[in-house]
Order: C-alpha cells, then sequence, then structure tokens
C-alpha cells in the first residue's frame, strides 16, 4: 500500500499520531539533559519514549493496515 491509496481521513490520523509519538520522544529525550537529580532523570524518558513509541507504533498499524 502505498500514501496515494490512503483515505484522507487515514492520512491525517497517521501524521497526528506519527507527529504526536516524535514530539513525546523529544520532550523525554529533552528532560533526560535538563533534569538534575537520578530520579528525576530517568523518569522523564522513561514516560516520553513509552507515550513516543505507543504513538509510532500506532501510526504504522493504522498504515499498514
Amino acid at each position: 500500500m502505498t500514501a496515494p491509496d490512503l483515505p484522507l481521513w487515514a492520512a491525517l490520523l497517521v501524521a497526528f499520531f506519527l507527529v504526536g509519538g516524535a514530539g513525546l520522544t523529544l520532550v523525554g529525550t529533552v528532560g533526560l539533559v535538563r533534569f538534575d537529580s537520578f530520579y528525576r532523570r530517568v523518569h522523564a524518558p522513561t514516560l516520553g519514549t513509552t507515550w513516543g513509541a505507543g504513538g509510532v507504533l500506532i501510526a504504522s498499524m493504522l498504515f499498514f493496515s
């Protein structure tokens, strides 16, 4: 399946989840750099990458199904 075969609503949904997941991953990595204590540094990337990877996973499931 190529991108022109997708309906507009599906392409927008895939783009939303992909950009949202990438944004959350970016926020998690920025939190890793900015926070000072060990526990804060562990907490931010864990939440950001978990939800970010979930968004990218949902986007890929929608695109390839």
